[in-house]
């Protein structure tokens, strides 16, 4: 609850400075750490889109559902 917290003052603060189709309107929290390693980034450290969007398909398809709050998950 504090990091959740914590980052939606951060995107209130972010989206005060943006025009209103800019906005950052929904935010997903993870617990798992994205590295190489795991899959979902290149070895440049370049997020493999549809490796994340396959991995996190039923949690991004729930988001999208919701208020906009993702939980942090493991």
């Amino acid at each position: 609850p504090e990091v959740m917290a914590k980052m939606m003052r951060q995107v209130g603060h972010t989206n005060a400075k943006l025009a209103k189709y800019e906005r950052v309107r929904k935010i997903l929290l993870i617990a798992q750490e994205m590295t190489p390693e795991s899959g979902l980034l290149t070895p440049s450290l370049k997020i493999k889109r549809r490796v994340v969007d396959e991995v996190f398909k039923d949690r991004i398809n729930a988001l999208y559902r919701s208020n906009g709050v993702g939980k942090i998950e493991d």
